[in-house]
């Protein structure tokens, strides 16, 4: 965990640890950007937060898994059996992205 479940305010925590707890998320936030960008939007890279493909005055969260879900009851054949192939894939880069975030965060108290 990155911080204990209470919060803590900066003060209580000396310059170099609360440098280090800046450094991890601003890490964190670099894992989680896909080098090719979402499917269909190569100039969005950010996997988790991002604007909405659908809708101009909403962001979306997983923004490439919810533009993928998008009618996807509408697809028939093969052209569903590809959407589902591109889904089961982005859901394998969201986990990479995941457990390569849990391995990087370090207790504040352990820094």
């Amino acid at each position: 965990m990155l911080l204990s479940p209470h919060y803590l305010p900066s003060s209580t925590l000396s310059p170099v640890t609360l440098r280090a707890v800046n450094d991890q998320l601003m890490k964190i936030e670099q894992l989680f950007l896909l080098p090719a960008g979402l499917p269909g939007r190569p100039d969005t890279r950010h996997t988790v937060f991002a604007p909405s493909q659908f809708n101009n005055y909403a962001s979306a969260g997983f923004p490439g898994l919810v533009d993928l879900l998008y009618k996807i009851d509408t697809l028939q054949g093969k052209e569903r059996a590809d959407r589902e192939e591109e889904i089961r894939k982005h859901i394998s880069h969201l986990t990479i992205f995941m457990r390569a975030a849990e391995k990087f965060i370090k207790d504040v108290h352990l820094i």
